[in-house]
């Protein structure tokens, strides 16, 4: 069976905000499941603060990873239920501390009981914005040093993009950060991006930079028949 990642060097800063993008099946997903540990390299290393990923603490390692899905699982029960079920007894003021990060605050002060508003099988009365601002208050309680997320503004429209693109900026202040998108705007906020193509790293830089070259970066976000045909033009959310 042909590995799915092959010949990846890749080293991030603590701190850093690292954009990866790619077309489907390029192996984004699967570089973010290796470092989360679900399975192993079957050659080379995954280091992190020099130690080997084998070598340490599953648990106490994943505990420090927050984790933004394109489509949060909510839980049935309320609302400061599903964000502190990130962190184990949180505290009220936790709760609405990290909801006040990620600007889901503002939406759940107007619920029936606020944080005591019950969400439904899956979060169904909220919409696709919020159960994604949900999903990132949810990660920032836990205060982790590695925040993952992948295409988190996917599923939503470019009106809630905005809000929660501005959420973001905030959470990932201080942190190290990995996003996977296919969103152009909210690569506006990264420090560098990775462009994988057939599972390898094809292209690494700034955005203005990647554009320049008129590569695969390029391709994807300008559109040439082969990219995802991106609109390509300056998206600011401040």
């Amino acid at each position: 069976m042909a590995p799915v990642v092959k010949g990846v060097n890749l080293k991030i800063r603590q701190g850093e905000k690292i954009g990866i993008v790619g077309q489907s099946g390029s192996g984004k997903t699967t570089m973010i499941k290796l470092l989360l540990r679900f399975y192993d390299p079957l050659a080379g290393k995954i280091l992190v603060d020099g130690y080997d990923l084998k070598d340490l603490d599953i648990k106490n390692y994943r505990s420090q990873i927050g984790i933004v899905h394109a489509d949060p699982t909510l839980l049935y029960g309320t609302v400061a239920y599903n964000i502190a079920y990130g962190k184990q007894n949180a505290s009220p003021e936790e709760i609405i501390a990290a909801a006040m990060m990620s600007k889901a605050h503002d939406f759940i002060i107007n619920l029936p009981l606020a944080y005591d508003t019950h969400l439904g099988e899956r979060g169904n009365r909220l919409s696709s914005g919020q159960k994604q601002m949900i999903a990132i208050a949810r990660a920032l309680i836990k205060e982790p040093k590695l925040l993952i997320m992948d295409e988190p503004t996917a599923n939503v429209d470019s009106i809630t993009e905005g809000e929660i693109i501005k959420s973001l900026k905030e959470a990932m202040q201080g942190k190290t950060t990995i996003i996977i998108s296919h969103r152009f705007s909210i690569l506006n906020y990264v420090d560098r991006i990775i462009v994988m193509d057939n599972g390898k790293i094809v292209e690494e830089g700034k955005r203005e930079e990647l554009l320049q070259k008129k590569g695969k970066f390029y391709e994807i976000f300008k559109g040439d028949g082969n990219g995802t045909r991106e609109i390509y033009k300056e998206t600011q959310y401040s």
